[in-house]
């Protein structure tokens, strides 16, 4: 499984977690045991780029996500997309 964490840089699990999941700088990407997996910059829309952060996500083949907060419209997306979601 793999889990994205909202980040504010490259520093992984060691550096803040983003208050935002869409406008994050980078997505930290875990496995179930806490281990990184990689980190991948946010190119979604909200920073300039093409997709949305949720297709974003699929596109690395994230199966889950935890955040602190998310909008209907981004749940009902990652719903959409397999995403599951876990909110703190």
């Amino acid at each position: 499984m793999r889990i994205a964490i909202p980040t504010n840089d490259k520093q992984g699990l060691e550096g803040s977690t983003a208050e935002h999941f869409g406008r994050c700088r980078t997505y930290t990407i875990i496995d179930e045991q806490g281990a990184i997996l990689e980190i991948i910059d946010n190119t979604s829309q909200h920073m300039e780029g093409q997709k949305m952060p949720p297709q974003l996500l699929k596109d690395n083949h994230v199966d889950m996500m935890i955040c602190r907060e998310l909008g209907p419209k981004a749940i009902d997306l990652c719903s959409s997309l397999g995403i599951s979601i876990a909110i703190t």
